[in-house]
Formats: C-alpha cells, sequence, structure tokens
C-alpha cells in the first residue's frame, strides 16, 4: 500500500509507586525524550493536573519522588503524555 503510515505509541509503565503512607517512590518507564505530567485525584473524574516531566535518561527509566503521594485520602495517579 502506498501513502499509508503507521505511528508506534510510546510505551509508558509504572514500575513501581507508592502503596504504603511512608512510601513516596515512583519508579517509571518510558522513551528517551518523552515527555509526560503525572496528575492526581481523589476520583476518576476530576484531576490534579501536574507539572510536565521529560525522560532524559537512556534506558528510559525516571524517578520520581513525591512528597505529597500518600494523603490522607484516598488517590488515584494518572501519567499523561505530552507532545
Amino acid at each position: 500500500m502506498t501513502g499509508v503510515q503507521t505511528c508506534a505509541l510510546p510505551i509508558f509503565r509504572f514500575l513501581e509507586y507508592p502503596r504504603r503512607p511512608e512510601e513516596n517512590l515512583f519508579l517509571l518507564f518510558g522513551s528517551r525524550d518523552q515527555r509526560f505530567r503525572m496528575d492526581r485525584g481523589t476520583n476518576l473524574v476530576e484531576w490534579q493536573v501536574g507539572l510536565p516531566n521529560e525522560i532524559t535518561d537512556p534506558e528510559g527509566l525516571f524517578i520520581l519522588v513525591d512528597y505529597s503521594a500518600n494523603d490522607t485520602r484516598r488517590q488515584f495517579f494518572r501519567a499523561v503524555t505530552l507532545p
């Protein structure tokens, strides 16, 4: 076929995330130069938008330390890829 282009979506996944109140470390895996932000919310409808980040490690690892990750309320996190 001519004129058909394919686009590979970036792989992005959480390797580690806080599970207990004393933990605050996220370990993420993606592609080098991939940009994203980490959003948080107490429900799956309303999100507090996080700051932009960029993976610079050649292996694609990104460590994020978030000192407010374990609020006393239930929290959800999502990583949103950016252009």
